[in-house]
């Protein structure tokens, strides 16, 4: 994923019983290191105008376009 994609996802809500599907533009990525791991994590404009990061092994992560 590139800077000014479109992504979408699905995520679990609490207190909301499943999973709702989240839209939005990637704004930036960093790389993050732990000892155990290296994960990247995108910087993305939600469509309700909230800026989240999420990261990139979150479940049904994929380009729209």
């Amino acid at each position: 994923m590139k800077v000014g994609d479109l992504v979408t996802w699905s995520w679990c809500n609490v207190p909301d019983p499943g999973p709702a599907q989240f839209t939005g533009l990637v704004l930036g990525n960093r790389l993050v290191k732990t000892d155990e791991e290296k994960i990247m994590l995108y910087r993305v404009l939600v469509n309700d105008g909230v800026i989240n990061e999420i990261r990139e092994d979150i479940p049904g992560l994929q380009v729209v376009r």
